[in-house]
């Protein structure tokens, strides 16, 4: 049941995703646990209860009684190879008759007859996204409280964020948490009390260093602490890194400070781990350039531009990098 939840929630459990050490979003395949590959968090409000992402039918499912109580999955009430278009309403009453059958309806047989005796569009009511403005998606959530038409008593009450939720396992550790507060600021809440909960979560965490020391240059490039990231950063090699993102904010860190040969190294790394990440590329190219490498630079822009011809940075720079060598 679990790995075939995985499979749905791949897609339609979106939130904070977070990738494994080592692993790219192409590496889960059906069959295996969504969590060897990433963590999904979601950040939780005192009014999540009734408002969600657009995507978010797999969390709204399994807060369900009727997926605690039972083995139902998606395919309870979905075949993935139809269209929901195409999908009649009758095969989604069925798959509530199936364990309600012996159960009788609360409403008047006057609302029943109303709404045709139709229990999805009564119990999961179709309702908007807080993420995508105007449209209107069927909410999983399903629930005797959670009526169509209702209007919930705290609906006008302004949300307080209450924490972010890991949603892939049971259980998070410190170190997981830390990682999803730093995905949330970057993504989505640039707020102090974020990095402050990552903060909290990296000193907590019981890991060794060499596992805490991404999230940690992490969460200091963020708190815009490069000084202590190049303090870190003197006893590593640059070649030694496997985390793209790591080598470039350590690069970044000695940019800053002017020593372009050991920013050199780290943007070197990043851009082998991930060449095609371009901002890395141009990073790589600056560093060049400031070292009046300007024919190395200008054959990393001009591989750029070769990858996206509308790179601003990369046009900018080359143009200013030919102007300097006279070659008008």
């Amino acid at each position: 049941r679990e790995l075939q939840m995985d499979l749905c929630q791949r897609c339609h459990l979106q939130g904070v995703a977070v990738l494994e050490e080592g692993k790219t979003f192409y590496d889960f395949k059906p069959g295996m646990r969504l969590q060897d590959v990433m963590n999904v968090f979601l950040p939780r409000f005192t009014n999540s209860h009734r408002q969600f992402i657009m995507a978010s039918q797999a969390d709204r499912l399994r807060k369900s009684a009727c997926y605690e109580r039972s083995d139902m999955t998606c395919l309870t009430c979905h075949n993935p190879h139809r269209s929901v278009e195409v999908t009649s309403r009758e095969q989604y009453n069925s798959a509530c008759e199936n364990c309600h059958r012996e159960i009788s309806c609360s409403a008047s047989a006057a609302s029943l007859a109303a709404e045709q005796y139709d229990c999805v569009g009564c119990h999961m009511p179709r309702s908007g996204s807080t993420d995508i403005p105007h449209v209107r998606i069927t909410d999983h959530y399903i629930s005797r409280e959670n009526i169509r038409g209702q209007t919930p008593d705290d609906a006008a009450s302004e949300p307080a964020f209450l924490g972010l939720q890991l949603l892939t396992k049971e259980r998070a550790t410190d170190l997981e948490m830390a990682r999803g507060y730093l995905a949330l600021y970057d993504k989505y809440l640039q707020l102090p009390a974020m990095l402050d909960s990552a903060n909290y979560y990296l000193q907590r965490s019981a890991a060794p260093a060499r596992e805490k020391f991404n999230p940690l240059i992490h969460f200091l490039f963020s708190r815009e602490d490069l000084a202590r990231i190049r303090e870190l950063s003197t006893p590593v090699v640059a070649d030694s890194l496997q985390d793209a993102w790591t080598a470039y904010r350590i690069g970044e860190a000695w940019m800053q400070a002017g020593a372009y040969q050991q920013a050199e190294a780290f943007y070197q790394r990043a851009t082998g781990l991930m060449p095609l990440h371009l901002d890395f590329q141009e990073k790589r190219a600056t560093v060049l350039a400031a070292q009046q490498r300007y024919e190395e630079a200008g054959e990393v822009y001009e591989w750029v531009l070769r990858e996206n011809p509308k790179r601003p940075i990369s046009l900018s720079n080359l143009g200013y990098l030919r102007a300097l060598q006279g070659r008008w």
